[in-house]
């Protein structure tokens, strides 16, 4: 009886220690590989925008350029115990990249962000006396990370090699395949 409880809460013991080193070692460390890994998969199996828009997930963007090109990025994160973030983009070149940055939501807010930056621009004309001490969105970071004119420089790029370069300037990288 003795010796089977004296196994038992060994036993016991290894499990929470385990589980410990688990979650504070073993997890961190396989979290990035893990949801980039997912992230190409998802994005490489997508065929044309609509199925990209869908697999850029929750919050990811599709981004439609004005060159007719595309760029595809499917972000996650983490908040549990730890802040990683991980975000995986497909270019219509077919050029992928990556970032570590923590965008927190930001991408997927871009679409909103936008619609609103136009409604003040208007508000801003039609009754500019409103607005005499206030700078836009556009003119400041606000702290929005990536800011409206970085976002902007995307979009609005001439070609794909512009539009790389500007998410390079948000913190992508190239990812070799």
């Amino acid at each position: 009886m003795r010796r089977s409880f004296k196994y038992s809460l060994l036993g016991a013991l290894f499990l929470v220690v385990g589980f410990i080193v688990y979650a504070l070692f073993i997890y961190p460390a396989m979290w990035y590989p893990l949801t980039r890994r997912e992230s190409l998969k998802i994005l490489t199996q997508a065929k044309g925008t609509n199925e990209l828009a869908q697999s850029v997930g929750r919050y990811g963007l599709l981004l439609q350029l004005t060159n007719g090109g595309w760029i595809a990025i499917r972000y996650h994160d983490t908040h549990h115990g730890m802040v990683a973030s991980c975000a995986v983009a497909r270019d219509s070149e077919g050029n992928w990249f990556e970032s570590d940055r923590h965008f927190c939501g930001s991408l997927s807010f871009w679409p909103h962000l936008k619609e609103t930056e136009a409604a003040e621009k208007e508000m801003r004309e039609k009754y500019p006396e409103l607005y005499t001490n206030k700078v836009s969105r556009a003119e400041s970071d606000n702290g929005i990370f990536p800011s409206y004119r970085e976002m902007m420089a995307i979009e609005a790029a001439t070609n794909m090699a512009a539009a790389r370069e500007a998410l390079r300037a948000i913190g992508f990288k190239p990812l070799p395949r």
